[in-house]
């Protein structure tokens, strides 16, 4: 009896900590700043969708990520604002809910803030 009832507990805390795993993690409508680009060269609206950014850089005036475009186009920057955007780290993995799309002959900049 006792043997069963320690093996049934081992069981219960492994199922809970399998739902608490399975809630964590950030999920995007976008895995990745070049898709997000990919899906807004095609037409599609990405205001108000979020995308997963890997920083590649510190956060300097708003900018966590640049990179020349898949079509080697302009140049993609993303830019995050809030109160906590200041302490986004190179490496850092954040999502971000894009508010405004700049675009120019040579740029083209996401602006939006970190969701949680």
């Amino acid at each position: 009896m006792k043997r069963s009832l320690s093996v049934l507990m081992v069981i219960m805390s492994l199922l809970c900590m399998t739902f608490v795993l399975a809630g964590c993690g950030k999920e995007a409508d976008y895995p990745n700043p070049q898709e997000m680009y990919a899906a807004h060269a095609g037409g599609q609206d990405v205001k108000g969708k979020t995308v997963l950014v890997d920083a590649n850089k510190d956060y300097t005036y708003g900018q966590i990520f640049s990179a020349p475009t898949p079509n080697l186009g302009p140049t993609m920057y993303i830019n995050a604002e809030g109160a906590k955007a200041d302490r986004i780290k190179y490496h850092d993995e954040v999502v971000i809910k894009i508010t405004d799309i700049r675009e120019s002959k040579f740029q083209i900049s996401f602006t939006g803030s970190i969701v949680e």
